[in-house]
């Protein structure tokens, strides 16, 4: 955790109350990256590791409008996840996938 100098250098407020905006997210890993690059930099700075991660689950839709999650929000990015499915009816040769992104569990919602 960064000292409260080092949070103003990135236009990271101090009261976060472990939320981040995405808009203040994105600024603060840019300036965190810049700061990176120098090597005049705090230390602290070079120590932090940044991991792009999903910021909401992505989700399937199955035969009854329900929402299948595969990749749960926050899963680091690249990730790799597989999911074994059934036809509807047999000899189906083709299925239509439909990927969301959300919490929602039916997916009109």
């Amino acid at each position: 955790r960064c000292d409260s100098e080092t949070r103003s250098d990135f236009m990271v407020p101090d009261d976060l109350d472990g939320e981040l905006f995405e808009f203040g997210a994105v600024r603060a890993k840019k300036n965190v990256k810049k700061a990176k690059k120098k090597k005049e930099s705090h230390s602290q700075v070079q120590d932090l590791l940044l991991l792009d991660v999903t910021p909401l689950t992505l989700s399937i839709e199955d035969s009854s409008q329900m929402s299948i999650p595969i990749i749960p929000r926050n899963t680091t990015i690249p990730t790799r996840k597989t999911l074994d499915c059934v036809t509807a009816y047999d000899y189906q040769t083709t299925v239509k996938v439909a990927l969301y992104e959300g919490e929602r569990t039916r997916v009109e919602d």
